[in-house]
């Protein structure tokens, strides 16, 4: 969510909420902190229109860790895939 634009903590929340998925948000805060002391996110404050808050955005470095991510990601999905096709095949035995 980060990569999609600067984004509040608060906004992550909301999202992850609406996608069905529940977050501590003190986990929440502590992974935004250790993704910008690794470099990969950045913040800044945003004042104005209420209490001021931290806008996070992804670095150049966040970039490309997420290209890397991407493609384990890509490669978990086609285990997962065969796993389940596996299970599926099981299944039709039973």
């Amino acid at each position: 969510m980060v990569a999609e634009g600067p984004v509040h903590g608060y906004e992550i929340l909301s999202r992850l909420h609406n996608m069905g998925r529940e977050v501590n948000p003190g986990s929440l805060y502590r992974s935004l902190r250790m993704l910008e002391a690794q470099g990969l996110v950045e913040s800044r404050w945003s004042v104005g229109g209420g209490p001021a808050r931290r806008l996070y955005r992804l670095t150049p470095e966040g970039w490309s860790y997420l290209k890397s991510l991407k493609g384990l990601l890509e490669g978990e999905k086609v285990l997962l895939e065969r796993v389940i096709k596996r299970i599926e095949m099981l299944e039709k035995r039973r």
